[in-house]
């Protein structure tokens, strides 16, 4: 009898171990179905848009701007800054504000954003959150700073879609220039 009840509790703990993993699988296939249209729809409108000048690199950035920041990071404001590597100094910024929201006053210097440490997925910078484009040996490097929610448990970004956006005005940023 007792060698049953063993046998039952190993049973039901294989039970829980595989519930758990089709949980995960389920959550982990929501995830991506999110992320499918909303990555179709910005490339059909990155698509659509303009292909030469000025216009069409800020047009473009602008786009990729406005998703990571209210779609994706659901904040206030936000920018992205396109940092010179060898020489530390900024190459362009492209903001974005919500509203009547004060953009963000205080200042970080490039060196800092240039030298974050690879491993972590936010850096927190003066209460702003901040990420770097994954291609650490481009010559221009883009990074994206974005409001710190009031309640960070309420909201949680989603850091896949944000690395790839931040990625993504990388190369359009490097293919336009």
């Amino acid at each position: 009898m007792e060698r049953t009840n063993l046998e039952k509790q190993k049973i039901e703990q294989a039970l829980d171990v595989s519930s758990g993993n089709l949980n995960e699988a389920y959550r982990y296939i929501g995830q991506v179905n999110q992320r499918v249209p909303l990555l179709a729809n910005l490339t059909t409108k990155l698509i659509s848009l303009p292909r030469h000048g000025k216009k069409a690199t800020k047009a473009i950035i602008e786009e990729l701007l406005t998703t990571a920041v209210v779609t994706l990071a659901k904040s206030a404001w936000g920018f992205f800054r396109f940092i010179e590597t060898e020489s530390a100094q900024t190459i362009k910024e492209y903001y974005y504000v919500t509203g009547h929201c004060l953009l963000f006053q205080a200042r970080i210097g490039n060196k800092a954003l240039l030298n974050l440490p690879e491993k972590e997925r936010y850096h927190v910078i003066n209460d702003a959150y901040v990420v770097a484009t994954s291609d650490r040996s481009a010559s221009v490097r883009c990074i994206f700073v974005f409001a710190k929610p009031e309640h960070e448990e309420a909201v949680k970004p989603d850091h896949a879609l944000i690395q790839a956006i931040v990625d993504q005005a990388q190369l359009f940023y490097k293919y336009l220039h």
